[in-house]
């Protein structure tokens, strides 16, 4: 019986429909409220992160910005603490 295997990193793709999914959401609705708090969100992983928050696929997923090297460069996870999930999670 030949099954197909899941992606190993299926939970991140998963976490990462999500991401988009609400932030286009919020961005599509102008949700000014929810709209603040992702650019106060993208600030404190700024300061809590100054040297590599940008190296972080996940943060310019989040903001909407472009990375500045190849997707594949990125880091593939999310913030110590699971910090990205836990605050999409709080979007809802």
């Amino acid at each position: 019986m030949n099954q197909e295997r899941p992606p190993q990193n299926k939970s991140f793709e998963d976490l990462k429909s999500r991401i988009k999914e609400k932030t286009d959401r919020v961005y599509e609705e102008l949700d000014l409220e929810k709209i603040s708090r992702i650019r106060k969100f993208a600030n404190e992983l700024r300061e809590q992160f100054p040297n590599e928050y940008s190296e972080y696929l996940l943060y310019h997923l989040v903001v909407g910005s472009t990375p500045n090297k190849p997707e594949s460069e990125l880091k593939r996870e999310d913030f110590p603490g699971g910090l990205v999930e836990k605050f999409i999670e709080s979007l809802s």
